[in-house]
């Protein structure tokens, strides 16, 4: 059984203001490869309200090459759904974090094309917004966000 982490986010206005690719861009870190194409669904997934606090739940994976159906599929069994504005506030708080834990939020867009924001470490941070990435493995951590109880994905 994999390590699951749930940390309290509290958003800010400051952390959501503004173009996405900015805000990633703002984040300071020199390489950072943001995909035009995808910008448009990460900026129509709905973003949590100022000043309230979030319980994201971040997992690692269990399997090495892991289609993104396998990882969507995770999120939805874990009763998650990705937020990746949350994810950016985790990161953005914590700069470190994505040190240990290389972490990702995995969406599909409305036509259906799966795409991803992940934060990583190597030599240096490194963020990418981009489209499907294959082969995932249990050195990414997936993030997301409860559901409601009455709300089903």
């Amino acid at each position: 059984m994999k390590i699951v982490m749930e940390f309290e986010v509290n958003v800010t206005v400051r952390s959501l203001e503004g173009e996405a690719s900015a805000l990633l861009k703002g984040l300071g870190i020199k390489k950072c490869f943001i995909n035009d194409d995808v910008l448009p669904s990460l900026i129509a997934l709905p973003r949590p309200a100022d000043g309230s606090t979030v319980k994201l739940v971040v997992f690692q994976l269990e399997y090495r090459d892991m289609k993104d159906e396998d990882v969507l599929a995770e999120i939805k069994k874990r009763g998650l759904v990705s937020s990746p504005w949350v994810q950016f506030e985790l990161n953005r708080q914590q700069p470190n974090f994505s040190k240990k834990h290389p972490n990702c939020s995995v969406w599909t867009d409305e036509v259906g094309d799966v795409c991803c924001l992940t934060f990583e470490q190597m030599q240096k941070p490194v963020v990418c917004l981009n489209f499907d990435r294959s082969g995932w493995s249990p050195y990414w951590w997936v993030c997301g966000v409860k559901l409601p109880a009455t709300q089903t994905q």
